[in-house]
C-alpha cells in the first residue's frame, strides 16, 4: 500500500504552523491535488451514478459535529465555517441522549468550488444523533433504521424512542414507507482523548447494524490529533488499538484528525482561511472512504474467474444448463435477477418475473422459463455463459406427480413456455404411465440440467420444505448425479446471530446432502436491501461479490459435463432403490440422522402405479 494511504494514520510531532495566507503552507499543493483525487473517485452526474451518502455518527461531545465543519473546509479553499450547528440537545429521562434531529448536507451546502465542478458527485453527508454507549434493542433498532434510509428529513429521533415502546418489531413497521438517503458508508468518530472513556457498547452495536444492512462498510476517525501522542502515551495507545479492533478497522480505514476549533487555532485564524496542514489528513482519510474501485475490482476479478470456468465457443464445450428452485415466496426469482445484475454487470433488470398467487395462496398457472446468454448478458463475445431455467415455485407436497414433474425439467424434457398446468391436467386425465410414454420416452430432449440451485428464505418462521428436499434428492440421483448447491435469501432482514436462523441453515444442509462450500447467503436486488433503487442504473458491487463467489463454484466444470447423456427412459423407482437407499445412507452416516424419503418414495410407488414393482420384494 503506497504512502499516502497509510500517512493519514501518524501523528505529527511538530506544532502545527497555521498561516496568514494558506497559499504559504507547504502542504497546500497537495491539499489542491487531494481534492481533485477526490473529484475523480466519485465521477460525475454523467456516469450514472449516484452520490454516495455517508453517516457520521459518535457519542455526545466527541467532536462530531467539529469534524463534519472540519470536513467540509478541506473540501474548500476560502475558509472554515459552521455548517453543522456544534453541540447537542439532550430528551431527559434515563433512556437515550440524542440530537434533536436528522439532518443531511449536500454537495450545495457545503463545496463552494464554482460552476466548473457543478457535475462532481461529492457525497452528501448525514449528521448523526449522538448516542449513548448502549448495546440496547432500541439503539440498534434505531440505527438499522437510519442505515436503511427510514428516517426523513429533519425528523425529531425522539418520536422514533416514543414509538418503539408501543411497537415489538419497531425496525419492521416504524416508517415504513419512507425512502431518504439510506446510508452506503458510515464514519464512526471518537477523541484521542484518554480520560473519556470509548463508547465499546455503541460501537458494537454500530458494526452488528451495518452487517444487518448490505454490510456497509465502517471507516474510523479519533479527534486530538494536535493534543493526544499515542507514540508518547501508552493509554491513548491502547484506547486507539481496541478502537480498531471493536469496529475491525485495517489502518487505511482509520485516521487521525486535527479539527478546526479555538484549541487547535487560538488566533482564530481559520475564520479567514483554512488551513492545509489539517486538511490534508482530512482529505487522505476521504480519498479512502470514496474509493469504489478495489470493490469493483474484487468484482471484476471475480467474473473473470466465471468467464474463464465456463469457455469460450469452439473448445468442444457447450453452456451448462442451471434450474432453480424452491418454494413460493423464497426469492427464487429475485435471486435469478440478482445473478443475472452480477453477471451482466450493467444494470439490474427484472428478468423473471415473481410468481403470482391464487386466492388460496398457492401459485397459480405458470410457466418454464429459459434464459439464454442474450437474455441477461450485456456484452457480446465468445463466452459460453449458463443457461438458467426458472420454474415455478414447489408446493411442499411429496407426491408421485411433483416426482415426475421435476423429473421431467430436469432430463430437458420440457419446452420453453411450456405450462406447468398442462402436465398437471395431462397427468389427471391419462395417468402417470401416460405422462412418461408422452414426456419422457418420445419427447426430443433439449438441454439437461447440470446444476440445480435451491433457494429458502433465511426467515426462521417459514418452514423449510422438507419433503420438496426429499424428491430433489430423488430426481437428481437418477441416471448421473445432478450437483445441487444452495442459497439463502432475505440475510439482510435475518441474520445469523439469531440461533434459529443457524439451525435452520443446519437443517437445510442436512436435508439436501451438501457441504457448506456448496452453500450462499444472498441479499438479492430488491427495495428492502437498496431503498433508493439506483440498482436500477448500475449494478452494486457489494451485493454481486457473494453472488460471484457462489456462482464460481456452480460454474466449476466437472466430469460429468461433457457426457452425452443416454435419451432412454430414465429407470422408474424400484429399479433406482439400490443406488438411492446407499445416497441416503451416506447423508445418514454423516449427520447422524435418519432419512426415511426412500421408502415413502417406495409406498408412493406401490400405491399409486400398478405397474410398479413393490420394492420389499427385491430387497428380500
Amino acid at each position: 500500500m503506497d504512502d499516502d494511504k497509510w500517512e493519514n494514520a501518524y501523528v505529527q510531532d511538530k506544532q502545527t504552523e497555521v498561516f496568514h495566507n494558506q497559499q504559504g503552507d507547504p502542504e497546500y499543493s497537495k491539499k489542491l491535488n487531494l481534492i481533485y483525487e477526490c473529484q475523480h473517485l466519485v465521477g460525475n452526474d454523467r456516469s450514472g451514478r449516484l452520490p454516495l451518502n455517508i453517516a457520521v455518527i459518535g457519542a455526545p461531545g466527541c467532536g462530531k459535529s467539529s469534524f463534519l465543519n472540519t470536513v467540509f473546509a478541506s473540501f474548500n479553499t476560502d475558509s472554515w465555517r459552521e455548517i453543522a450547528p456544534i453541540g447537542f440537545y439532550k430528551i431527559l429521562g434515563s433512556q437515550l441522549h440524542f440530537t434533536e434531529r436528522f439532518k443531511s448536507f449536500t454537495k450545495k451546502d457545503y463545496y463552494r468550488g464554482g460552476s466548473k465542478d457543478d457535475g462532481v458527485l461529492l457525497p452528501t453527508f448525514l449528521d448523526m444523533t449522538g448516542f449513548p454507549d448502549e448495546n440496547s434493542k432500541t439503539v440498534l433498532d434505531l440505527l438499522e433504521m437510519l442505515f436503511s434510509g427510514r428516517i426523513k428529513e429533519l425528523q425529531k429521533l425522539s418520536d422514533f424512542v416514543q414509538g418503539a415502546k408501543h411497537m415489538s418489531s419497531s425496525v419492521n413497521l416504524y416508517n415504513k414507507e419512507v425512502n431518504h438517503l439510506p446510508v452506503d458508508r458510515i464514519i464512526v468518530v471518537s477523541t484521542l482523548d484518554p480520560d473519556s472513556p470509548l463508547p465499546s457498547n455503541l460501537l458494537c452495536s454500530i458494526v452488528e447494524a451495518s452487517r444487518k444492512n448490505r454490510d456497509i462498510p465502517v471507516y474510523g476517525v479519533l479527534t486530538g490529533r494536535d493534543k493526544y501522542n499515542p507514540m508518547y502515551n501508552k493509554k491513548v495507545s491502547e484506547k486507539v488499538t481496541n478502537f480498531c479492533q471493536v469496529l475491525g478497522l485495517p489502518k487505511h480505514r482509520f485516521a487521525y484528525i486535527t479539527n478546526y476549533c479555538e484549541e487547535s487555532d487560538p488566533d482564530l485564524k481559520y475564520l479567514y482561511t483554512t488551513i492545509p496542514q489539517f486538511d490534508v489528513p482530512v482529505l487522505r482519510f476521504m480519498k479512502q472512504v470514496k474509493d469504489t474501485q478495489k470493490i469493483k475490482k474484487v468484482k471484476e476479478r471475480l467474473l473473470e474467474n466465471c468467464k474463464s470456468l465456463v469457455g469460450i465457443r469452439g473448445q468442444d464445450k457447450k453452456p451448462l444448463t442451471i434450474a432453480v428452485i424452491g418454494s413460493p415466496g423464497g426469492g427464487k426469482s429475485s435471486f435469478l435477477n440478482t445473478v443475472f445484475a452480477a453477471l451482466g454487470n450493467k444494470r439490474w433488470i427484472e428478468h423473471a418475473k415473481g410468481a403470482d398467487t391464487g386466492e388460496t395462496g398457492k401459485q397459480i398457472t405458470q410457466k418454464l422459463k429459459r434464459f439464454l446468454k442474450e437474455d441477461y448478458y450485456g456484452t457480446q463475445d465468445a463466452y459460453l455463459m449458463p443457461t438458467f431455467l426458472d420454474m415455478k415455485g414447489f408446493e411442499d407436497e411429496d407426491t408421485l406427480l411433483k416426482t415426475e414433474l421435476l423429473n421431467i425439467v430436469l432430463s430437458g424434457k420440457m419446452e420453453n413456455g411450456e405450462k406447468f398446468s398442462d402436465i398437471d391436467s395431462y397427468y389427471r386425465k391419462y395417468g402417470i404411465q401416460a405422462l412418461r410414454r408422452k414426456y419422457l420416452r418420445t419427447r426430443k430432449k433439449i438441454e439437461r440440467v447440470n446444476r440445480l440451485i435451491v433457494v429458502c428464505s433465511a426467515n426462521p418462521d417459514a418452514s423449510l420444505p422438507k419433503d420438496l428436499f426429499e424428491i430433489i434428492i430423488d430426481v437428481t440421483s437418477r441416471n448421473r448425479e445432478i450437483t445441487i448447491y444452495g442459497v439463502f435469501t432475505q440475510t439482510d432482514k435475518y441474520t445469523f446471530d439469531d440461533p434459529r436462523v443457524v439451525e435452520k441453515e443446519r437443517t437445510f444442509l442436512i436435508n439436501l446432502g451438501i457441504p457448506e462450500t456448496r452453500f450462499a447467503r444472498i441479499r438479492n436486488y430488491c427495495p428492502d436491501v437498496v431503498p433508493s433503487l439506483k440498482y436500477t442504473k448500475t449494478t452494486i458491487p457489494l451485493l454481486d461479490i457473494p453472488v460471484l463467489r457462489f456462482m464460481r463454484g456452480v460454474l466449476t466444470p466437472e466430469p460429468m459435463d461433457s457426457v452425452i447423456d443416454n435419451p432412454s427412459e430414465p429407470q422408474p423407482f424400484w429399479k433406482q432403490y439400490i443406488a438411492t437407499s446407499e445416497t441416503y445412507r451416506s447423508i445418514s452416516d454423516r449427520f447422524g440422522v435418519t432419512i426415511s424419503s426412500t421408502h415413502r418414495a417406495v409406498r408412493r410407488c406401490t400405491t399409486a402405479d400398478a405397474n410398479c414393482r413393490p420394492v420389499h420384494l427385491l430387497a428380500r
